[in-house]
């Protein structure tokens, strides 16, 4: 393994054993004792309890170590970043009067004669060795730094913690917007550097909450809802693909080509059919999709998008361009949200159950189809349909079979009519309560069947299908 070597290591690289162990002293008139704890002496609560602890960060954790040395769960730090920056709240330049102080009176080696990484490398060295010494075998901290010192950090905790027990660097976003100031590059991105104290800890189990529940999806509405998540193989998840549970944190924040790229375990949608008909002369290529083909109530919503050549496209949200029967409602919104930002035209039809009922589903779901196409900005030059030809301007188009899962215009499509035909449940539910339209979106769950023989259909069920059927035939003797 390699080894960062800086300016002073050799004098601090047995320091965090030198550090004298201090007693904590409780301050009664600054503490609040839990209800029915037992107070310390002088009228502070017990030390066992939560600790704010003042002084020197370094005295700090090795009066800990008596205490809780490997009992400690986990450990969530936020260094200085080490930018150079005297204007903030505090003070981010290792020049400062507290770094220059604590060189001076507590570390071993003369600060005027190290570089800037130097420094900041001298005060990380005995702070990490001591957080290692206070985590559980199976414990894990959680450093954020941004791109001043991220590599250097990297190494540090390789030779502290151990190379093989680097877990993941947690790219976050943490502005939005320009910034004005910047040279160069505008960089809206820090680091969360992740590590395990050993390999006690080989996986992370996440509680089931309303959050995550949030990250599953059950597209047949099936009402015994045994369904995992996207990528789940069955119980916990590997400890490296922890990042994956929470959608918004992900080590794979960036699509560099839609060319196929793996995303849970299915290939991402591509652009190489729309490649060879640009090649071919087709400035213009739109995807078509519908969703609601299967409930026994409410519209089929049909969606057309046409993409821009996404080569090189950078966006954290970019893997969610896919198949939308693979999305929860929270990926899903993300996902409408940015192909609408940018796609070069997006239309949407829709067909009513009436027209359902009259025409059958098939010729509703074309119909929704052409109507979407009608409403782009311009008619493309060929269409590519999910499944099935669409006749429509006597325009070109080409049927792929599983279109959404493989082509990334149908894929976007399949977006835009989801999530619009979701909007549409939610308001006939507000019209027509007591049916659970916005919970399973029309599909014959068994609440929903239960309902319907309660309370009859409603104008928006599909009267021509099966489960209506015996009520639409005659009576007999």
């Amino acid at each position: 393994m390699a080894k960062l070597q800086f300016e002073g290591k050799q004098h601090i690289y047995a320091h965090h054993m030198t550090v004298p162990v201090r007693a904590l002293v409780p301050v009664a008139a600054k503490s609040v004792a839990p209800p029915g704890a037992a107070s310390a002496a002088g009228g502070a609560p017990p030390p066992d309890g939560n600790l704010i602890i003042h002084g020197d960060n370094l005295l700090a954790l090795k009066s800990l170590l008596p205490r809780y040395e490997g009992r400690v769960n986990c450990i969530y730090i936020d260094p200085p970043y080490n930018t150079g920056n005297e204007g903030w709240v505090y003070n981010d330049k290792v020049n400062s009067p507290l770094m220059r102080g604590w060189l001076a009176e507590n570390g071993p080696v003369d600060g005027e004669d190290l570089l800037r990484h130097d420094k900041w490398l001298c005060m990380m060295w005995p702070r990490l060795h001591l957080l290692h010494a206070l985590l559980a075998d199976d414990g894990v901290i959680f450093v954020s730094i941004d791109d001043n010192e991220q590599h250097h950090l990297r190494m540090l905790m390789d030779e502290v913690f151990g190379e093989e027990n680097f877990v993941a660097d947690i790219i976050w976003q943490h502005r939005y917007g320009r910034s004005n100031n910047a040279k160069l590059i505008s960089n809206q991105r820090e680091h969360i550097i992740f590590y395990r104290k050993s390999d006690a800890l080989t996986r992370i189990r996440t509680i089931r909450d309303e959050q995550l529940n949030e990250t599953y999806s059950n597209p047949d509405n099936d009402p015994r809802k045994r369904i995992s998540a996207p990528g789940a193989r069955g119980g916990a998840r590997p400890l490296r693909s922890r990042a994956a549970a929470f959608g918004s944190i992900s080590e794979n924040a960036y699509l560099g080509r839609m060319h196929g790229r793996m995303t849970n375990g299915a290939p991402m949608p591509t652009q190489n059919e729309e490649r060879r008909l640009w090649a071919a002369g087709c400035a213009r290529v739109a995807g078509v999709d519908e969703a609601g083909r299967g409930p026994i109530a409410g519209p089929v919503v049909a969606g057309a998008a046409v993409l821009p050549d996404l080569e090189g496209f950078a966006h954290e949200d970019a893997e969610l361009i896919r198949d939308s029967k693979t999305l929860s409602p929270a990926q899903l919104r993300r996902a409408d949200k940015l192909v609408r930002e940018v796609a070069l035209a997006v239309g949407v039809g829709v067909a009513s159950p009436r027209e359902i009922d009259r025409e059958g589903i098939a010729p509703a779901s074309r119909l929704a189809m052409r109507r979407a196409l009608e409403r782009l900005a311009e008619p493309p030059d060929h269409v590519l349909a999910d499944a099935f030809p669409l006749d429509w301007r006597r325009r070109p188009c080409t049927a792929i079979v599983k279109g959404d899962a493989l082509c990334a215009a149908i894929a976007a499509a399949s977006i835009v009519a989801k999530v619009h035909r979701d909007a549409l449940m939610r308001r006939l539910d507000r019209r027509y309560p007591g049916y659970g339209l916005g919970s399973h979106k029309g599909y014959a769950s068994a609440r929903h069947l239960a309902a319907v023989a309660e309370k009859g259909p409603s104008p928006v069920h599909r009267l021509t299908f099966s489960p209506f059927k015996p009520m639409l035939l005659p009576a007999h003797g």
